[in-house]
């Protein structure tokens, strides 16, 4: 049957979420705090731009732990692992996910270059855009991978898909609770083209959980497309069109595998009939 929805219960979910949000955000502004605290004779700006990959890294590991020891708490769930849908999920529909995150770096490279190329994007963005990119290259090959490649996309996934996603899609719609969560990610990136295209990925994260029933699957999706953005080569234009083009083809494909994937039955739960 389906699960009559239920205001209250929805609004104190998305009271939920907005206390996770907060507290992710007043862990790296703590963060932030510290290392003024330690430079209090330096501009904090120059500061932040100077170590932001480590201030992200320290902020991210922090909110993990955290939640994480939140969670273990019996009167809550069994475990964190639990809480966070962290279970095993259909092993044949790995190739697939990575397949899907790394043809997704070349649509979204292609896409945001072609809008530059074409003025349909204001100056004003592509400066923010170059110099939130120039921040993450500033940083050593070893804070990227712990930062970009590894912490960012785990903290990123159990906030937005484990807390916010998850909550959320019990008290509503699932399409709403995935669309809602992806516009929240997307804004957490900073600048237009950023919003854009973080908030599109979110929508295709949130689709990706919600049939797989676990985290891990777009833990990986998240890992797999942040290390390919960080050490993708460079390429001609004819190469990098071709591939996109073959990016394309071999998306379409690995999203028609994932949409026919049985419907996760959650644990302790009847099933529904709230198909995504």
């Amino acid at each position: 049957m389906k699960k009559k929805f239920d205001f209250p219960e929805f609004l104190l979910s998305v009271i939920k979420c907005g206390g996770y949000f907060g507290w992710y955000y007043l862990v790296n502004i703590g963060a932030a705090i510290i290392l003024y605290l330690a430079h209090p004779n330096e501009d904090p700006v120059a500061l932040t731009a100077k170590y932001s990959l480590a201030l992200t890294l320290l902020g991210n590991a922090v909110f993990i732990l955290s939640v994480s020891v939140f969670y273990n708490n019996k009167s809550h769930y069994s475990s964190f692992a639990e809480r966070m849908d962290i279970k095993p999920f259909n092993y044949k529909a790995i190739p697939y996910i990575i397949s899907i995150a790394i043809s997704s770096i070349f649509i979204v490279n292609i896409v945001i270059n072609s809008a530059v190329a074409l003025e349909l994007v204001p100056k004003s963005w592509i400066d923010m855009m170059e110099q939130n990119s120039d921040m993450i290259v500033s940083g050593s090959a070893l804070m990227q991978l712990l930062c970009v490649g590894i912490i960012g996309p785990i903290a990123e996934e159990v906030l937005f898909r484990g807390l916010m996603l998850g909550g959320l899609s019990k008290t509503c719609n699932k399409w709403l609770a995935i669309f809602a969560s992806a516009i929240v990610f997307g804004m957490v990136h900073g600048h237009p083209i950023g919003i854009i295209y973080a908030s599109c990925l979110g929508i295709l994260l949130g689709w990706i959980y919600i049939k797989t029933g676990s985290l891990l699957s777009v833990i990986l999706f998240h890992i797999v497309y942040n290390l390919m953005s960080l050490y993708i080569p460079e390429m001609s234009p004819v190469v990098l069109l071709t591939i996109t083009a073959a990016s394309f083809v071999v998306f379409v494909i690995c999203i028609v595998f994932i949409a026919r994937l049985p419907k996760p039955t959650p644990k302790n739960e009847k099933k529904d009939d709230d198909e995504v």
